[in-house]
């Protein structure tokens, strides 16, 4: 099964590539040097939680605590040095909620873990992708400017295509039926969108960079972590 989720995540890799070349045909070098590097950046992102998903419950659960923790320290850095007291008190107290469903999530069945892995990183990718090749009205303009409506139904249809690919050809068992794909979506996109409202009230663009191009782990990793607690939610 792991080989040909590896085959399924290169296509959508791949694919994903090709839409970046057709967003950086118009831009300056410098701008298209900066998304080639977030691309691959990204890439490799993908790989390791795939990695880390395929090696067992045992490393995966520790990584999305890893994750976490990481989350919650970029919030107190920014509660410390913008002096934001009620913005980052707020901002724990909801992540905080999301984190334990989150770590407990690592302990559920494989299947589940890929399934919501492939459609979170397709609908985050996509929506983004698909906004700037097709995007012409902008979601929530204040929270996201860059978000689009096109963009965020782009990520729904390829979301919902690999779901249904991994269901009729991989993942047979279903695991997840009881939770359509469209609730992971919802639940990756508040995630995204909390994210970035706790970056208005902070007055900043990114959380830090040590993730090139990713703007910080809470940035790159919202998605997850809401649809993965949503997921452990529901299932218990």
């Amino acid at each position: 099964m792991i080989q040909t989720l590896y085959i399924v995540l290169l296509a959508f890799v791949l694919f994903g590539g090709f839409l970046n070349y057709l967003v950086c045909r118009n831009i300056s070098r410098i701008a298209k040097k900066e998304k080639w590097k977030k691309y691959f950046v990204y890439v490799l992102i993908v790989h390791l939680v795939f990695i880390s998903i395929a090696m067992g419950n045992e490393i995966y659960a520790w990584v999305n605590l890893a994750l976490v923790i990481m989350a919650l320290s970029e919030i107190i850095r920014l509660m410390i040095l913008r002096g934001k007291w009620i913005t980052g008190l707020t901002g724990l107290v909801v992540l905080g909620a999301f984190a334990i469903p989150f770590v407990r999530f690592g302990f559920m069945d494989s299947e589940t873990h890929f399934i919501v892995f492939f459609i979170v990183i397709v609908f985050d990718a996509f929506s983004q992708l698909i906004g700037q090749l097709f995007g012409r009205n902008t979601l929530w303009k204040w929270v996201s400017p860059n978000k689009t409506v096109e963009g965020v139904i782009g990520g729904f249809v390829f979301a919902f295509l690999v779901y249904e690919t991994l269901s009729a050809f991989v993942i047979r068992s279903a695991p997840v039926e009881h939770v359509p794909a469209v609730f992971i979506c919802i639940a990756a996109l508040c995630g995204d969108l909390l994210a970035s409202a706790l970056k208005r009230f902070f007055g900043v663009k990114d959380y830090n960079n040590l993730l090139p191009g990713q703007g910080g782990f809470l940035d790159r990793f919202d998605s997850y972590i809401m649809a993965g607690a949503v997921i452990y939610i529901l299932s218990v």
